[in-house]
């Protein structure tokens, strides 16, 4: 029996700090100086800034890449340890998303496949994983974290 082919793929971080480069350089000219050297020294921050907590209820992660897809499991606003779901899942392509905040380190099984670790910050972490299935497959989703982590979690198809 062959096993299944999984491909992590992350987002969040990554594309925030792109599309946050991509508004910080887009507003850059060097066409239209705007003060002089002496204005522009007293006016840099002194140091650089640092990440909120996220407060509130942790969203469902969106449906990136199938919007139109099927859930098969949403978890919303979860903390610490606990058992997400059962799914059965048809072959092809299962997304499973997750939002977590906290200080940090979560682990998501999906059993008896695989499992998978993630880093969850202050601020808001998504992240968004493939898994490629040969075959139809019933599926144990469990995640393992200290009570200060809080998460959602979405599988679909």
């Amino acid at each position: 029996m062959r096993t299944p082919h999984r491909t992590l793929r992350l987002s969040g971080a990554a594309l925030g700090s792109a599309a946050l480069a991509a508004t910080l350089l887009g507003g850059c000219s060097s066409a239209h100086p705007t003060s002089s050297p002496a204005e522009s020294n007293r006016s840099r921050p002194s140091s650089t800034p640092s990440v909120q907590a996220f407060a509130g209820t942790v969203p469902l992660p969106d449906k990136q890449f199938s919007p139109k897809a099927k859930d098969l499991l949403a978890v919303q606003g979860a903390s610490g340890t606990r058992e997400a779901g059962h799914v059965t899942a048809a072959p092809g392509t299962l997304w499973v998303g997750v939002n977590c905040t906290g200080d940090g380190d979560m682990v998501l099984t999906f059993s008896p496949l695989d499992s998978f670790t993630l880093t969850c910050g202050k601020g808001l972490s998504p992240s968004l994983n493939q898994i490629n299935l040969i075959h139809s497959r019933a599926l144990d989703f469990r995640v393992q974290a200290s009570d200060s982590i809080r998460w959602s979690l979405r599988v679909y198809e």
